[in-house]
């Protein structure tokens, strides 16, 4: 399988690099993941992978990573058990998906096809009034916009699920990155996000739950930049002398009432 794979420095204080065995595992699983949406014939059936999963067997993936079937089942299965993988299994092979790979691996679709728009532009400008130049320049300028956005918000998830792994919240799953991805759609900064992780750290309550109560504290007070909450604790500290972030007792209380 051809082609580049990006890793993020961040593993280096996993701990899947503590193990060498299981991170030869790791790294096995996202060289065979797929970039694209195809469909792969095993046997007689047509397997539908999307970007990041790949069809697995004990016995070729056995010889290509030179360690027996038993012992490299057993290192995919602890990955799944700390969230890195995810696997769909049935009598003659495996479906793994490496989770999270959308925001690790960037899709380099938009840049292809910009440029193929970019050519496409190059080419027919000569030719086009200027009513249809400035058409095109306007779906141009909607589409690098989109583009930025996009890649702003990978930037801004891959900075925070780095922090959240780096800080001893433990192995990012499904749920927390739609809590991120989340949060970052209803226009909170990504530096508002990462200061609340902090402020667990800080408070050593490292937890999801903790750190929903202090987000949906600022939402309360439509706070959703790390300028306007730094504003807001300083004055709570000036009025009362602690510049430790508490909870007041009612949003303990409600706190303690989430399911989660």
């Amino acid at each position: 399988m051809a082609g580049w794979l990006k890793i993020h420095r961040q593993l280096m204080h996993s701990p899947v690099f503590e193990n060498e065995k299981l991170f030869k595992v790791f790294m096995y699983c996202l060289m065979k993941a797929s970039h694209k949406e195809h469909e792969q014939l095993v046997g007689r059936q047509v397997v539908q992978l999307k970007p990041g999963q790949f069809v697995f067997g004990r016995k070729k993936a056995s010889i290509e990573t030179n360690m027996s079937p038993s012992t490299l089942w057993g290192y995919v299965l602890t990955l799944k058990k700390m969230g890195n993988l995810d696997i769909k299994s049935n009598n003659k092979f495996s479906v793994i998906t490496v989770v999270n790979w959308a925001i690790y691996q960037q899709d380099d679709k938009n840049f292809d096809s910009k440029r193929t728009t970019d050519g496409q532009q190059m080419d027919n400008k000569w030719t086009a009034d200027e009513q249809q130049m400035d058409t095109n320049k306007n779906v141009k300028n909607g589409e690098n916009v989109k583009n930025d956005k996009n890649e702003q918000q990978t930037n801004a998830m891959r900075d925070i699920i780095s922090i959240y792994e780096g800080n001893g919240y433990g192995t990012v799953g499904s749920l927390v990155t739609e809590d991120f991805s989340g949060w970052l759609d209803q226009g909170f900064e990504k530096e508002a996000i990462i200061h609340a992780l902090e402020i667990g750290v800080t408070r050593n309550n490292r937890t999801m739950k903790y750190v929903r109560g202090i987000i949906n504290n600022w939402k309360k007070q439509n706070t959703k930049s790390l300028s306007d909450i730094k504003a807001n604790e300083n004055q709570r500290s000036q009025k009362n002398g602690n510049s430790n972030y508490e909870l007041s007792p009612e949003q303990q209380s409600q706190l303690d009432k989430l399911p989660f």
